[in-house]
């Protein structure tokens, strides 16, 4: 394009819209005209043009709308009393770029978002619920490009993670709301896995993800609760769920007398399945809320590198004095307990941090989730596995928290073996204890 023979304004966008921030002085060179006349040409395209940086340094990039939504939107906070203030603003750009800031802060990303926004991006069993809400987008949510996870996050009316919202206040109630009362609690709860039960995802999940929805308990401190179920309990995968169900809460509560916090979890059943219901620890009362994180976003944020497991990050992290070295001890606890109860899916979403200030980011420990033995999970090519722990590998220079975890381990599997979990499930927990107790001797 000859930018000569166009007008200066119409020159100046189709420069930005090539997607990279460029100052004054570069749409002076590139335009052949002098700054003041750029300066004029930016003033006459007013807020189609963002501003990033300031005096001599200042950028200037092209506001692109967010599928029809407004480029520039307020990221909200809300506290754990349930006031929200606006926290700071995310700009879309063309190229794909994000700028957000946050005070004097600034992160200046393209198709990602900042680390303490990931929350907002869909994700899982119920990323894809909400998937199906969007038709034209694709049906993982994990698949989205940024814009249209900023899109959703603006439009959703379902309750996100964290307390930053996007755009417009946010949960306001919208989430269904069960009664108190067995077994009315239980036939409502029955309902809204009924009401799902025609989606894809929601017929495919036996052997995969956990199937599983949210729901507000009401009373004098009303309760956000996220509610797993099982499938049918008279079908094989419907039993091994139930089992996994069950070990997951045992496994709180082995954890929660040795200081370790976990979800606070109980266990339901009707005629048809088992669900686990367990209080939201993002969540407090009817509107307040706390932000978390995964461990993944703050791996790529203050770590980056390869990923290697829970312990390496948060290492890291302490070093850096991000975490506390009491925090990374009970990391320590927590992975080495998951490899010796058998769980194989600690992966970089499945431990969370709470985050209360992201300029200069105050860190601490979330309570444990999804801590249970997966290696029983029911595989729909492989069917189901009844092997006792397997010896795992352990990060080095945490031997005495790593024997407090097998003492905790084998207290775990000890109970294990006298629940209803079926008598296969019976029988590899006691052989898990005493190969702990032997220290895999002889295998």
């Amino acid at each position: 394009m000859n930018l000569s023979k166009i007008d200066l304004s119409e020159a100046v966008v189709a420069l930005l819209a090539r997607g990279e921030p460029l100052t004054a002085a570069q749409l002076s060179a590139a335009t052949g005209k002098s700054q003041p006349s750029i300066s004029g040409a930016l003033k006459e395209l007013g807020d189609r043009v963002h501003r990033i940086g300031a005096a001599r340094s200042t950028r200037y990039a092209l506001n692109k709308d967010i599928l029809g939504l407004q480029a520039e939107q307020d990221l909200l906070w809300t506290d754990a009393q349930g006031n929200t203030h606006v926290l700071g603003r995310l700009t879309h750009l063309h190229g794909n770029l994000l700028h957000t800031q946050v005070g004097q802060q600034e992160w200046f990303t393209q198709a990602q978002l900042p680390w303490f926004l990931l929350p907002i991006r869909p994700q899982g069993y119920l990323g894809r619920q909400l998937a199906q809400h969007f038709p034209g987008f694709p049906s993982s949510p994990e698949a989205w490009s940024s814009e249209q996870v900023l899109y959703a996050a603006a439009q959703q009316s379902l309750d996100p993670p964290g307390a930053i919202s996007l755009g417009k206040p946010s949960f306001q109630g919208s989430l269904p709301i069960a009664t108190l009362h067995m077994p009315d609690l239980l036939n409502q709860f029955e309902f809204l896995i009924q009401r799902d039960a025609s989606l894809p995802i929601a017929r495919s999940s036996a052997g995969g993800e956990q199937p599983k929805f949210t729901t507000l308990f009401p009373g004098t401190n009303t309760v956000h609760h996220l509610v797993k179920f099982s499938p049918p309990n008279a079908t094989p995968f419907g039993k091994r769920w139930r089992a996994l169900l069950m070990l997951e809460h045992l496994a709180n509560q082995i954890l929660i007398p040795h200081d370790v916090a976990c979800a606070q979890t109980q266990i339901l059943t009707n005629d048809v399945r088992t669900m686990l219901s367990s209080e939201r620890f993002d969540r407090h009362s009817t509107h307040g809320k706390l932000h978390v994180v995964a461990i993944a976003a703050l791996h790529d944020e203050f770590v980056k590198g390869s990923w290697t497991n829970w312990v390496i990050t948060s290492e890291a992290l302490a070093k850096q004095g991000l975490i506390s070295a009491q925090e990374l001890s009970h990391v320590a606890q927590i992975f080495a307990f998951g490899h010796y109860i058998g769980n194989t899916d600690m992966h970089s979403g499945n431990l969370s941090f709470f985050v209360d200030d992201v300029i200069k980011p105050k860190i601490r420990l979330a309570p444990v989730y999804d801590m249970l033995p997966m290696m029983w999970k029911p595989d729909p090519h492989h069917g189901l596995s009844d092997s006792p722990v397997r010896q795992q590998f352990m990060p080095t220079g945490f031997a005495v928290e790593q024997e407090q975890a097998k003492q905790w381990a084998i207290e775990f599997w000890e109970q294990a073996a006298t629940l209803d979990i079926g008598a296969d499930l019976q029988a590899a927990s006691t052989e898990s204890a005493r190969r702990l107790k032997t220290n895999f001797a002889g295998l």
